[in-house]
Parts: C-alpha cells; sequence; structure tokens
C-alpha cells in the first residue's frame, strides 16, 4: 500500500481562499443584477477579480501532483491515479448536474450539447466550446486534461514525471498561444491555461528543494509578499476580459494574458505560504481548514444557491454589502454540509468497494 501523504495545512487554507473568492465574484455579479447602485460591482475592477481563485485552484491542483505522484510510480499506479481521480471528480459533479438538470429543465430547456459536455468534459462534439449544465463546471475540462496527462506519465514509466509534465505543458501553451486555434477541440488541447498547472508543479519541486531555513526564508518572504502584491494590484488594473471564461476559452491570447497575469502571482503567493509554514510551523485555522476540504462542494453547488436563494435574501431588505456577504457565508455552510454528509462520505465508500488496499493514501483525495 502506498504511504501516507503528509498534509500541509496551508494548502487547505488556500482552497478555502481560492473558493471563498469564487462565490464572492459570482456573489458581487448577483448583488449588481439586483441593485441599482451597486457599489462592489464599481469599484475599479472588483467586480471580476475574484475569479483569481479559480487560478489558485489550478495552480494548486499542479502543487497536489508533485506530493502524490510518487505513490502511484509502481506496476499499474496509473490505473489507480485514474481510477481515484475519476471517484474524486466524476460521482459528486454529475450528482449536483442531475440536480441542476431537473431544476433549470422546469424553465428553461438544455441543449443537448450542454448535456453531452457535461458528462464527457472533453469538447469532442463542439463547433464552440459548449459550457456544462453547472457553468463553473468548464474549469473541469482543464482538471481532467491534466490529470490526462499525469496519468499518461505514470503509464509511460517516465522517470521524473513532473519535470516531463511541465515540459510537455509548456509546449502545448506555447503552440497554443503563438497558433492560436480556431478549431475548438485543438484550442482547449493547447490552452495557456495549461502553464498555471505547470506552475502548480513547480511550486512542489521548488518546496522540496528549500528543506533549509538559509535561503528558504528569504524565498519565502520574497514569494508571498510578491505573489500577494500582484494579486490584489490587479483590482485597480484593466485587465479586459481575461476574467470570463467564455473568453479565455474561445480565445488563447487571453488565456495565455491570465495564466501570466494571476497564474504567476498566484504561485508565488502559494510557493511563499508553504515555505512560511514549513519554517516557522505556524498553526493554520481550523475554520479554514475544514472549508478547503470543503472547497469542492462549495465550488459546484455555489452557483445554485446563490439562484435559487437570491429572491428569498432580497425579501430581508439588506444592504448589498451584507447582501454578497451573506451568500458568501450561506453558500459555505451548505458546501461544508455536502461535504461532510455527501460528498466525503460518497466518496470514501467508493473508494473502499473498489479499492479497498489497493488505493493511495492520501490527505489530498
Amino acid at each position: 500500500m502506498p504511504a501516507k501523504i503528509h498534509k500541509i495545512d496551508s494548502i487547505q487554507a488556500l482552497r478555502a481562499i481560492a473558493v471563498i473568492l469564487v462565490v464572492y465574484v459570482h456573489a458581487i455579479d448577483s448583488s449588481a443584477e439586483v441593485f441599482a447602485k451597486a457599489q462592489h460591482s464599481t469599484f475599479y475592477y472588483l467586480e471580476n477579480w475574484g475569479a483569481i481563485g479559480l487560478d489558485l485552484f489550478f495552480v494548486i491542483s499542479g502543487f497536489i501532483m508533485t506530493r502524490i505522484i510518487h505513490s502511484y510510480q509502481k506496476s499499474e499506479g496509473w490505473k489507480l491515479f485514474a481510477y481515484k481521480r475519476a471517484l474524486r471528480i466524476i460521482p459528486l459533479y454529475w450528482g449536483i448536474s442531475l440536480v441542476a438538470t431537473l431544476l433549470i429543465s422546469r424553465t428553461y430547456s438544455i441543449k443537448l450539447a450542454t448535456f453531452i459536455k457535461t458528462i464527457v468534459f472533453f469538447p469532442f462534439f463542439e463547433s464552440t466550446f459548449e459550457f456544462p449544465v453547472i457553468g463553473v463546471g468548464w474549469s473541469l475540462s482543464y482538471e481532467m486534461y491534466f490529470y490526462l496527462l499525469i496519468t499518461m506519465a505514470l503509464f509511460l514509466r517516465i522517470r521524473k514525471p513532473q519535470q516531463s509534465t511541465i515540459a510537455l505543458l509548456l509546449f502545448l501553451s506555447v503552440l497554443g498561444f503563438f497558433l492560436n486555434p480556431t478549431n475548438v477541440l485543438s484550442r482547449f488541447l493547447s490552452s495557456p491555461l495549461l502553464v498555471e498547472f505547470a506552475l502548480g508543479i513547480g511550486c512542489g519541486l521548488i518546496y522540496d528543494y528549500f528543506r533549509s531555513a538559509t535561503w528558504g526564508q528569504w524565498v519565502a518572504y520574497v514569494s508571498f509578499f510578491a505573489g500577494l502584491l500582484g494579486m490584489v494590484a490587479t483590482i485597480f488594473w484593466n485587465y479586459g476580459t481575461m476574467s470570463e471564461a467564455e473568453f479565455v476559452t474561445s480565445n488563447n491570447y487571453l488565456a495565455g494574458l491570465r495564466s501570466m497575469v494571476w497564474g504567476v502571482p498566484c504561485a508565488l503567493f502559494l510557493t511563499g505560504t508553504i515555505l512560511l509554514e514549513r519554517f516557522y510551523s505556524f498553526r493554520v485555522p481550523s475554520a479554514l481548514i475544514r472549508i478547503g476540504d470543503a472547497s469542492y462542494s462549495n465550488y459546484l453547488l455555489h452557483g445554485l444557491l446563490i439562484s435559487f436563494a437570491r429572491n428569498t435574501i432580497l425579501k430581508f431588505n439588506f444592504s448589498e454589502p451584507v447582501y454578497i456577504m451573506f451568500l458568501v457565508s450561506f453558500c459555505t455552510v451548505m458546501g461544508l454540509i455536502m461535504y461532510y454528509f455527501v460528498e466525503k462520505p460518497m466518496t470514501d465508500r467508493l473508494n473502499n468497494y473498489f479499492f479497498p488496499k489497493k488505493i493511495a493514501q492520501s490527505n489530498y483525495a
């Protein structure tokens, strides 16, 4: 049985920050629709800035692969990795998508292409990048593609899969950026958004390299503050349409810009955070760890919650800031409930059923 992976609490805290940012930006979108003088949506470029949470998620995914990939570098390990990723992502996603389909179909008809995209993740049968039933599910297409590339590296028994995967991701991204193909599948397969996964893997390699505090502390401080400054600065800088999913999925130039403007600062911020935890052993608040654990449930569920709770919340005549914070808090609590009562029990049972002894023991699962 593969060894249990040590859990880095600050990664769960970053997951919590990432999902709160995503929920926050969608709460602002909702407030802009219902408040005549919505201040949050007109403060510089705050309205769409929270979308940076997704870029942080992509970087985190890359980092996590560096922590768990060694557990699967044995014979048939690629199968275990692929199955575990599938069990982690697909059941909850399909379940919530089914509920969303039943609710949405009462008012709107759902296109066949939307249903197909929800099921297969990849844009195999599309002339344009189709969004799934759950809007935020578009990002899972890139996640699943990234996992497929890792699976291929494990299948080929590559001795240094992290470095090889970084090279492949950068090659595909550069190719996609300069060619900017019009074919939806080619554009997807060569999206510069893949750079963010490569950055995450790089963060993991840096974390493993700086084990002593001699230079590591300097790297930690510089990375943390440079990343934080880079992330926050874009609130005041017009980053155009790169925050919108429909634009970055249809234009690789914008996807490349987003990877540089948001992906690089997120990677620096992550690197600084995990190194600071290593060298100073600070204690991450348990609430952030739990919210991080439930981030996937919250990420998938919050769009439905905002849509169906909005009219009820408006009856209380909240001010815009209170309205936004109530939505964020409500989605966070419901995400925790979904995680502890649905996602975690379901994932544990599926893993125990299919692989009671072989499945890798990872706290990042």
